[in-house]
């Protein structure tokens, strides 16, 4: 595997080496840039996914969902499916699990899978969504600065040429795309942004619907809702009917479209960068206020026993598997407590970010990346390809620290040899310290340019 990630590390050079020659003069047409766009995804496209098994669980949902099966209903280990089970059926990651995508992405499955149900066919739809997110990027800077068509050029050539990019989508065939798109494709119907109120009332209803489809591909983009709504005005109210309407027809009193995305929500963690700092603060301050020393000692918070057993199972669930003793009430981990607290300081942090960049009245790519950029800081959970919700709006605003951060993530991906070994995810602490050294180092600098330019850090 480190072959592999130095590989994927290693190619961030000429990447790189291509954006400083754009940004000094040369400038390929726009045609090029989407043509080499598309080469380096067709390079990578028939390719093993081997940095991650998602793809697996994409054509199996793709496989229940043609056959007429509610995809929510069973996980992939049931044996009440059994007859679906393919040749790569033991790929598929977290079998004994329902499946935790929205209900568009199981349709959008559905539908790949029943024209051609292999993984490349994935992997095929979510090069040519990239494709369509490269072309849209460009549309976007043109569209904010008419004047300056090599910012557009140089943006296409930044998302386009991203090797990160290429290889979560034309490799890894992650779902990203299908859903970053409809928001790009928004944010481009909305047009120039600084001016929202002569936008016509048809752009604004296509533009809440694009939104709507992303938010029901994956439910991130939901995060944009608030700063779009002065754009969108009456048609916001279409997202929320939306998704509404989606998750009521899959419904069930199961609660089987979610129930899924609670056990992730409570229990998975990793590769965290401000999350994992706010909880190790979180530990430290519950230790030294009760005495608790090791992270599986019991804190007894008496007042907090009915609102943990109120948001069991959910994303602020004070215990991870539930278990209440109705001998303790009130009776914590000190691990699980600090857990619970860094969700909620990381979802107000959030919500600040978000609310901070509404009050700004911020043009949407910015507030696009300012309200993505902390959802990736801020989750519990950093997966390589979760960047692609930055790596679009960071190529429309110049925004090069994210780019510099691209290039230091498939080092997360060096456990996988032990994961595949043995079973055990056994990540060594100082990837993360190189991953987010990079990222606040390029920060800096970016940070201290800027100023010495005398333009706005505002990016």
């Amino acid at each position: 595997m480190w072959r592999l990630v130095a590989i994927a590390v290693a190619a961030h050079v000429p990447f790189a080496a291509i954006l400083v020659s754009a940004s000094r003069g040369w400038a390929p047409r726009v045609l090029v840039v989407v043509c080499a766009a598309a080469a380096l995804r067709l390079v990578l496209v028939f390719g093993h996914p081997v940095f991650s098994d998602d793809v697996y669980r994409y054509s199996w949902d793709g496989r229940v969902v043609a056959a007429g099966l509610d995809p929510y209903a069973h996980p992939p280990s049931a044996e009440e499916l059994r007859t679906l089970r393919f040749a790569e059926f033991e790929h598929i990651n977290n079998p004994d699990l329902r499946t935790i995508y929205p209900p568009l992405a199981e349709l959008a499955f559905g539908a790949i899978a029943s024209i051609w149900p292999a993984v490349s066919a994935f992997q095929i739809a979510a090069a040519l969504a990239d494709i369509g997110i490269v072309i849209l990027v460009m549309a976007i800077v043109r569209c904010n600065r008419r004047e300056d068509r090599r910012a557009a050029i140089i943006a296409g050539l930044a998302y386009g040429l991203n090797p990160l990019a290429c290889i979560e989508t034309a490799m890894s065939g992650h779902l990203e795309p299908l859903a970053v798109l409809p928001v790009l494709g928004a944010v481009a119907l909305l047009g120039r942004a600084g001016d929202p109120w002569r936008t016509t009332a048809v752009a604004r209803s296509a533009a809440a619907a694009a939104l709507a489809v992303g938010c029901c591909v994956k439910l991130v983009p939901v995060l944009l809702l608030a700063p779009a709504a002065r754009h969108l005005r009456a048609a916001t109210l279409i997202v929320p009917a939306a998704l509404i309407g989606l998750y009521v027809a899959f419904w069930s009193p199961e609660l089987g479209a979610v129930r899924t995305l609670d056990t992730f929500a409570r229990r998975w963690e990793g590769n965290a960068g401000g999350f994992a700092l706010i909880k190790a603060a979180s530990e430290q301050v519950i230790a030294a206020a009760t005495g608790a020393a090791r992270p599986d000692d019991m804190v007894h918070v008496r007042f907090l026993d009915r609102p943990a057993r109120a948001l069991e199972g959910g994303f602020f669930s004070l215990h991870k598997d539930g278990g209440f003793d109705p001998a303790r009430p009130g009776a914590f981990a000190r691990a699980e407590l600090a857990l619970a607290a860094a969700k909620l300081v990381a979802a107000a942090l959030l919500a600040t970010v978000i609310a901070l960049v509404c009050r700004r009245r911020a043009d949407l790519s910015s507030a696009a990346l300012w309200v993505f950029g902390a959802f990736v800081l801020l989750t519990p959970v950093l997966h390589p390809w979760y960047l692609l919700w930055v790596l679009p709006w960071a190529a429309c605003r110049r925004g090069w620290p994210w780019l510099a951060f691209g290039a230091a993530l498939p080092l997360s991906y060096l456990p996988l040899d032990g994961w595949w070994e043995r079973g055990v995810w056994d990540a060594p602490a100082w990837i993360p310290i190189v991953e987010y050294g990079v990222l606040s180092a390029a920060a800096l600098v970016y940070y201290f340019v800027e100023r010495r330019k005398g333009d706005p850090v505002d990016r």
